[in-house]
Parts: C-alpha cells; sequence; structure tokens
C-alpha cells in the first residue's frame, strides 16, 4: 500500500489533533511517540526516551531500535509519525536549532512515506508561571526531510538483512519473508 500525500496529510491532522488532546490538560511535556503505520494499516506505537531524542548522537541508535522492533512484529512501514517537543530556529539558521541562540521552544509532527516523502506541522509555545506549556496554532512547514524518521528506515533495512530476510522498507516488496 502506497499512501497518497493526501494519506500523509490525514496522517500529520490526526496526530496535532492526538497532540492537542494532551495540551487539553496542564502540561510541562508532551511525550515523544513513534507511531508505525504498516502497509496493511495496522499501526504500531513505539514510546521514545527523551533523554535518548536529546542527545544527537544517540538518535540514530534510537531509531535502529525502534525498527528493530518493527520488523520482529513483521510490520513492513507505509509511513513513520512522530510527534515531539523540538527546537525551532528561524530561518536561515544552518547548524543545529538546538545550537541557536535565538531557537524557540516547539512541537512537530513528522510523518514520512516509505519513499521518504514528507509532511510536517509545527508549532511555537511559550511556558505558563507553572511551566506549562502554552502552544500557538499548527502551522504546515516545509516538507523538506526529517533525518530522524529518515534514520528509521535505514534501521529496519539493516534489521531486515540481519534477520535474513528478502525485502527491504519498498512499498512494493511486501511483507518480509525468509530466504
Amino acid at each position: 500500500m502506497q499512501l497518497t500525500n493526501d494519506d500523509l496529510a490525514a496522517l500529520v491532522t490526526e496526530f496535532c489533533g492526538v497532540v492537542d488532546k494532551i495540551l487539553a490538560k496542564p502540561t510541562r511535556d508532551v511525550p515523544a511517540n513513534l507511531i508505525v503505520v504498516g502497509e496493511d494499516g495496522k499501526r504500531m506505537q513505539i514510546a521514545l526516551l527523551t533523554d535518548d531524542l536529546n542527545d544527537h548522537r544517540r538518535k540514530p541508535d534510537l531509531m535502529h531500535a525502534a525498527a528493530k522492533a518493527v520488523v520482529s512484529q513483521r510490520i513492513v512501514p507505509a509511513a513513520v509519525v512522530m510527534a515531539s517537543e523540538v527546537w525551532i530556529a528561524p530561518k536561515g539558521w544552518s547548524g543545529r536549532a538546538s545550537d541557536c541562540p535565538a531557537r524557540q521552544e516547539g512541537i512537530m509532527v513528522a510523518v514520512v512515506a516509505a519513499d521518504f516523502r514528507t509532511m510536517m506541522a509545527c508549532r511555537s509555545v511559550a511556558r505558563d508561571s507553572q511551566d506549562n506549556i502554552v502552544a500557538e496554532d499548527w502551522m504546515p512547514t516545509d516538507s523538506g526531510t526529517n533525518r530522524l524518521l529518515e534514520e528509521f528506515y535505514f534501521g529496519y533495512d539493516a534489521a531486515v538483512i540481519a534477520r535474513g530476510f528478502t525485502t527491504s522498507h519498498c512499498p512494493s516488496t511486501g511483507t518480509p519473508s525468509r530466504n
């Protein structure tokens, strides 16, 4: 099952709604979650450790571990969705957003299809006197790429090969099967 751009946009909208429900009550954080949407429509949710997401050197390992879990469940991903807190740098900043002195706190929902088409939405946030999140409206962002979620697919392919399966994440290949 190859997802259309409308399908990807619907996933962004759906998960922006999930974040909105979290923010409907006072909260200090939005738990980082990875949702894998399988070609068969099955979904797998993986809670991500925020400390690992804060260390850019550990992010690839985190995505590869998530991918291994997906392979073990014999799910062929059609898309990967992630909602998490992020740093937002102003346009023109060329380094990591976390290194930008003018960065803003934000929340992002990103969807990356198996063919690497990407759609994202982001919102800036502020904090109230109790350090709870006060969010602005969602804004679609330039889709570009999401290297972190692309790393999931690289980990998926590595896990497929390591287990002796014959297929990769490509949408037309079907469920992983042993040689």
